[in-house]
């Protein structure tokens, strides 16, 4: 059961990791600052980061569990009776065919594979902490680039809170949901003229 979990655990950790990697492309692919919120809201927001990655950053955090994994495989594979008793009951359980010796390396290999993935797994973390800021990294720069090379950047940005007002009075975003709105607002240099900076014309000069 330990080792088919760990196998498990890292195969999630790797699709998680090509997920964001695929929603980063993406967000590059989109053409509107609408469609960008769309993507990140109703799909990265819900399918990615609900479901998965702050599942794994918090209640099912694996670094809560990884020293004393750790702990336990490495004290059974430098124990040669714990290993007999686990071949033994791997053949009385029909997991493994052949002789004691057989059971033997097989345990001994499922071990090391287990070490091996959770010695390893803060690099996977990492990278998967890395692409995530990427990711969002990509998709607020993508809404920017929209907004200020819009002809109307004030009015763009109200259109955009208007969509995520409507998303979240229809339940379909949390009000809590990560996005950096604040940086939105402080980043996009929205360029508004107070009057007494207005171009006053010259008044054509009056021939007599």
């Amino acid at each position: 059961m330990a080792y088919e979990g760990t196998n498990e655990l890292i195969g999630y950790l790797h699709s998680l990791y090509q997920n964001i990697k695929r929603y980063t492309k993406k967000i590059l692919a989109q053409k509107r600052p609408q469609d960008i919120l769309a993507v990140h809201f109703l799909e990265y927001q819900q399918e990615i980061l609900d479901k998965a990655y702050h599942q794994l950053k918090t209640s099912d955090s694996v670094y809560k569990y990884t020293s004393k994994i750790l702990q336990t495989v490495r004290r059974w594979k430098s124990d040669p009776t714990i290993i007999s008793i686990l071949a033994e009951s791997a053949l009385k359980e029909k997991l493994v065919t052949g002789s004691l010796a057989d059971a033997k390396n097989d345990i001994l290999t499922k071990l090391s594979f287990i070490e091996t993935s959770y010695a390893n797994i803060d690099d996977i973390l990492n990278e998967i902490d890395r692409k995530n800021e990427q990711y969002a990294r990509a998709s607020l720069q993508r809404v920017k680039y929209f907004v200020n090379n819009s002809c109307d950047t004030e009015g763009t940005l109200i259109q955009l809170l208007r969509i995520m007002g409507d998303w979240i009075e229809r339940g379909l975003v949390s009000k809590r949901a990560a996005f950096p709105v604040d940086d939105l607002f402080s980043l996009v240099e929205v360029r508004v003229l107070d009057p007494g900076s207005l171009y006053t014309p010259r008044k054509a000069r009056t021939h007599r």
